[in-house]
C-alpha cells in the first residue's frame, strides 16, 4: 500500500510507515485489501440476474413448444373441409385421402339385350324325376309358353301322380307307373286334391287358366 502522509510504498500488512513513521488508516479506500468482505459483491450480484434472465428465456421457449404441440390443431386447417378431400373412416379414425377429380365415368348401356327367361320345367324327366317341383314353385308364365298342349296337361297331371291319383286313362297310367316315386293310392280326382298344398292348388289353377286361354280346354 502507499503511505498517504510520504507517499512511500509499505507493505499492506503494516501499520506503521517505514519511511515516515506515520500511522497507516487501515480505512483507507484506496489500500482496502482484496479479502474485503464487500470485495466483488456487485459482479456476483450481476451473474445471478443473468443466470435467472436465461431461465426465463428457456421456460418461455419451452412453454411455447409444448403449447403448439397440444393446440396444434387449432392451428392447422383441417382437410375434410377441403372439397379436394374425403374423409374415409377405414380403421374407426377418419384418415383425409385425396379425392379424384374429373374421373372419366362408362357411358351407360344403351338398350340392354334382356336374356329371355328360361324355363324351368324338365320335358325329359328321368325315373326319379318331377317334371317341375310344382309343390315348392309357383309356376311362371316363361314356364308354360315353351310347352306343347301335350306338355301342359302332363304337366297338370303330374301334381295328382304326386299324391297317387290313378289315372283312367292308358297314356298318363303308363306313363306315371313308370316313375319310382309314383305310389297309387286315390281313384277320386277330390281326394288326390284334398292333399295339395297352397302352392300346387295355386299352379294347379294357373296351368287351368293358360289352358284356356289358349283354347285347350
Amino acid at each position: 500500500m502507499i503511505c498517504k502522509h510520504c507517499g512511500a510504498q509499505i507493505p499492506d500488512d503494516s501499520a506503521f510507515c517505514t519511511n515516515c513513521g506515520s500511522a497507516v488508516d487501515i480505512t483507507d479506500t484506496q489500500t482496502r485489501p482484496m479479502n474485503y468482505a464487500g470485495y466483488g459483491t456487485e459482479k456476483s450480484g450481476t451473474n445471478t440476474t443473468l443466470i435467472v434472465i436465461i431461465i426465463v428465456i428457456v421456460t418461455a421457449i419451452l412453454g411455447g413448444v409444448i403449447a403448439f404441440f397440444i393446440f396444434r390443431d387449432n392451428f392447422i386447417p383441417e382437410k375434410k373441409d377441403d372439397p379436394q378431400y374425403t374423409v374415409t373412416e377405414n380403421s374407426g379414425s377418419a384418415e383425409a385421402t385425396a379425392a379424384p377429380t374429373n374421373t372419366p365415368q362408362p357411358a351407360p348401356t344403351q338398350n340392354p339385350t334382356v336374356p329371355p327367361a328360361r324355363s324351368e320345367v324338365n320335358t325329359n324327366p328321368g325315373n326319379n324325376e318331377y317334371m317341375y317341383a310344382s309343390n315348392i314353385k309357383v309356376l311362371s308364365q316363361s314356364d308354360l309358353s315353351s310347352l306343347t298342349q301335350a306338355e301342359t296337361r302332363l304337366l297338370l297331371n303330374e301334381i295328382y301322380a304326386r299324391h297317387g291319383y290313378i289315372f283312367q286313362t292308358r297314356e298318363y297310367s303308363d306313363y306315371f307307373s313308370r316313375k319310382a316315386w309314383y305310389t297309387p293310392r286315390y281313384t277320386s280326382q277330390s281326394d288326390a286334391e284334398s292333399q295339395f298344398n297352397d302352392i300346387e292348388l295355386q299352379n294347379k289353377n294357373i296351368i287351368s287358366n293358360y289352358e284356356k286361354s289358349r283354347g285347350w280346354r
